[in-house]
């Protein structure tokens, strides 16, 4: 990941020159970075306008084309959306990272019903991305509001309303098969990464029993 920040500056072009640097010199390098993700929500963050988020985009696979390492960036439909569908970044990359977290949509109540918003965010980048794999890179449904509130006061936070969230998830397995796979994981897979949204507390302990499906 090349990360932006959210202060406005350039500091982040030192990173992205230091991790292209260390995939060209380290010979063991390309074979631990399969892909780059060039922002995380850049679009959401208005950190790029899209043009220049694409070019980017290329400018980087472009340098890295004789390892193989794809690129994209991570972001949310929304985030798109609010570029007018930005399809010239939708265009640039490799495939899809999509940010998909239903905890936050107006409409949202227990993890366990949160498949409608899952599956808009998934055909948004269907029709938009044809063709082009979509891997979940951030989801996730939190036991507590310690950290972020919910859009909708009917959004029940609670552990059991998380493990409903991935039990749903794996639920959806054959769903998923749609051009090839679609990924998905828990990114944030500890409390103590970001309050609430761990598979494991803050001690270390599993919340619940955490155990999906890998083929079906």
């Amino acid at each position: 990941l090349i990360w932006f920040g959210f202060d406005g500056t350039d500091e982040w072009k030192g990173r992205r020159d230091a991790l292209i640097k260390t995939i060209q010199t380290n010979p063991k390098a390309p074979y631990v970075y399969c892909n780059i993700a060039v922002g995380s929500e850049p679009l959401y963050d208005w950190v790029l306008e899209p043009r220049a988020l694409a070019n980017e985009v290329n400018s980087v696979r472009a340098k890295l084309a004789q390892y193989g390492v794809k690129t994209t960036i991570s972001e949310m439909p929304y985030g798109y959306q609010t570029h007018g569908g930005a399809p010239e970044v939708l265009q640039a990359i490799d495939f899809v990272e999509a940010n998909v977290l239903p905890f936050f949509d107006g409409s949202a109540t227990t993890g366990d019903r949160a498949w409608g918003m899952v599956n808009w965010s998934l055909d948004f980048f269907r029709q938009n991305a044809p063709g082009k794999r979509i891997v979940m890179t951030q989801t996730g449904w939190p036991s507590d509001t310690s950290v972020w509130k919910a859009n909708n006061p009917t959004a029940v936070a609670s552990v059991w309303s998380e493990k409903a969230y991935f039990d749903l998830l794996d639920s959806k397995c054959e769903e998923f098969r749609w051009n090839g796979g679609v990924g998905w994981f828990a990114q944030i897979w500890s409390d103590a990464q970001l309050g609430g949204w761990g598979i494991l507390d803050w001690n270390g302990n599993k919340k619940f029993d955490f155990a999906p499906r890998i083929t079906c």
